[in-house]
């Protein structure tokens, strides 16, 4: 048999907002991938993995990650808001 894995509330609800916010941050790049290749915008930022980072990827996944969205919205303003909400979600990790 396996083992059973006990957590507390806190911590299913952070492990259940991480996905979420896994699924925003993938669904907003998705958008910006319509126009160009991600691979492109990850070399200009001299990321040298050839896949995009996610957020269960340690801090400098995260934090590339972070930089993908700001860069990669229609204005600053747009980008910059998902990664706002990805570092302030990553410093309750």
């Amino acid at each position: 048999m396996g083992t059973v894995m006990h957590l507390t509330s806190n911590e299913i609800n952070r492990h259940i907002n991480s996905a979420l916010r896994q699924l925003e941050v993938a669904k907003f790049l998705a958008g910006y991938e319509t126009s160009k290749p991600m691979t492109t915008l990850l070399k200009n930022l001299s990321w040298e993995q050839n896949v995009v980072p996610t957020l269960f990827d340690g801090q400098s996944g995260r934090t590339m990650l972070a930089a993908l969205c700001t860069l990669a919205g229609k204005n600053v303003e747009e980008g910059f808001g998902l990664s706002f909400r990805l570092v302030y979600h990553c410093t309750n990790c």
